[in-house]
């Protein structure tokens, strides 16, 4: 029994010597004696009007954003349709007045077809390397907006996409009639959408972006892509991938400068206004990303 306790003890004293090398040899970082926080309120200072459309949000299909994020049929948290109920409440308390979607960079991959029906399948996103399943398309997107209380903002696919989708697409959302109308009300929504803020591409003056399109073929695609766009609907509210590079951005401008609505501003991503009624907004960002080019509504 002694011979237990001497070893028990011997133990307990090695262990307290090592715990008090470990201590000495720790750096003590003394605290200030005072952190003190200020904050000023100027009651005499005037207010200022601002537009709601600022505190938009952006939602692309990376991460869990969209899948486990804002879509998660079977969740416990979801509805029937399979919308976030949290993250539904968590938007309306922040008052989001517009979400553009499905991107950034994975909207220059992105085939909207894919993504609307019975029959969808999943498909390879060569943007981020992963599979997506498209079972979150433009009507879950429409519809989650409406729940959310704010409006939807359609970023076309520019990269590997065409004019010709772009105005289908368009034609999808808005239509009254028509062969892509008749696609949508097939799926469930006699209503046209209403969507009125697009744009044209994302981030497509970067060799990062599929389909990345050079200063002298940018202008010409957005021209035609604004034309066909507006013939499928003239009401559109329509924005177009832009950088403060001026030999980027003047080509463009030779093609559009007419149309634009307003100026291209630094650190701002591609965004929409028409008539005063609709500002941009800056979004998050991966990288610092392009200004953004609007075009006036109702001009081809």
């Amino acid at each position: 029994m002694k011979l237990k306790n001497f070893k028990l003890m011997k133990t307990i004293t090695l262990l307290m010597s090592l715990l008090f090398c470990v201590l000495s040899c720790t750096r003590t970082v003394q605290q200030p004696a005072t952190n003190k926080a200020t904050i000023t309120i100027k009651t005499n200072i005037l207010s200022k009007t601002y537009n709601p459309m600022i505190f938009g949000g952006f939602l692309e299909h990376f991460g869990r954003q969209i899948y486990g994020g804002v879509f998660e049929p079977g969740s416990p948290l979801a509805d029937e349709q399979g919308f976030r109920l949290d993250v539904i409440e968590a938007m309306k308390e922040l008052k989001l007045s517009v979400v553009r979607w499905p991107g950034g960079c994975f909207a220059s991959g992105y085939h909207w077809k894919d993504g609307v029906g019975k029959l969808r399948k999943p498909v390879d996103d060569p943007v981020w390397g992963v599979t997506d399943p498209n079972t979150f398309g433009t009507d879950e997107f429409v519809q989650w907006c409406r729940l959310v209380g704010c409006e939807p903002y359609i970023c076309t696919n520019a990269g590997n996409g065409t004019a010709l989708e772009m105005q289908e697409w368009v034609e999808y959302c808005n239509a009254e009639k028509g062969k892509y109308a008749e696609l949508r009300k097939s799926n469930g929504n006699t209503d046209p959408f209403n969507v009125r803020i697009w744009s044209i591409g994302n981030e497509n003056w970067g060799a990062h972006e599929i389909g990345a399109k050079t200063p002298e073929t940018w202008g010409p695609f957005v021209n035609r892509s604004a034309e066909l766009m507006l013939d499928a609907d003239p009401d559109l509210i329509l924005a177009a991938a832009a950088t403060s590079d001026k030999s980027w951005t003047l080509p463009l401008l030779r093609f559009v400068g007419k149309r634009l609505d307003r100026k291209p501003r630094a650190r701002r991503a591609s965004g929409a206004r028409a008539r005063g009624r609709y500002g941009l907004r800056q979004q998050p960002q991966r990288r610092r990303r392009p200004p953004g080019a609007a075009l006036r509504r109702g001009q081809a």
